[in-house]
């Protein structure tokens, strides 16, 4: 039985360059999550990302609009994700703003997807105090990836059938499964049928990217 991993915040690879900072949470692969990062993206600037034949990319901002560019182009900001699907060609990040960082969490996840590229839009503040669906029934790989911002000492309950999560805490503080999660902490949760969680701050927000 694989057992539970706790990815803390100050223990993530640091890696800077001229134009960003990379703050990688996972070391290795884990199912089909192939990396979890954070990047920091100067003003100007603009990196260059890659998903393959058989990987796609999830785009989250956290602070500030960034232009996404791969055969077309995107302005995407706090409050949408987006989904790449598999491409043979480098994409490309950009920081349109002149003087102002910005931040945005990347991960690449394995197996066949839709080959076009996607956009959801959610509202944190009006569904406030549950964990909800952002982007899923991303088929033939069963991927679900949710979200939610609480309210302090407000608790939630996730039941899936024996699912490898993967939760990310984005702001604030946290308690799963018995475990003290701040924010930028990770948890590796395999053959999980019943996550439990409570938010330890206001404003505490949880991503959670389950694999069936």
């Amino acid at each position: 039985m694989q057992a539970i991993k706790i990815y803390l915040a100050e223990k993530r690879k640091y890696r800077q360059q001229a134009t960003h900072v990379r703050l990688q949470t996972l070391p290795e692969a884990w199912h089909r999550l192939q990396d979890f990062e954070e990047v920091k993206l100067q003003p100007g600037a603009a990196i260059d990302f890659r998903s393959t034949d058989s990987t796609c990319c999830f785009i989250l901002p956290l602070v500030g609009k960034i232009t996404v560019s791969t055969a077309e182009s995107k302005v995407i900001d706090v409050g949408e994700i987006y989904y790449v699907g598999p491409q043979a060609q480098p994409g490309h990040i950009a920081n349109n703003y002149k003087t102002e960082w910005v931040s945005f969490l990347m991960w690449r996840i394995r197996d066949a997807y839709p080959q076009n590229n996607m956009c959801a839009e959610f509202d944190l503040e009006r569904e406030k105090n549950q964990l909800f669906q952002i982007m899923g029934n991303l088929n033939p790989a069963s991927v679900t990836i949710r979200l939610g911002m609480f309210e302090g000492r407000s608790s939630g309950i996730l039941r899936t059938p024996d699912a490898q999560h993967f939760i990310v805490v984005i702001a604030g503080a946290f308690e799963v499964q018995n475990r003290l999660l701040q924010q930028g902490d990770a948890l590796q949760i395999p053959d999980c049928a019943h996550l439990e969680f409570e938010a330890l701050s206001t404003n505490a927000i949880l991503l959670v990217i389950s694999q069936t």
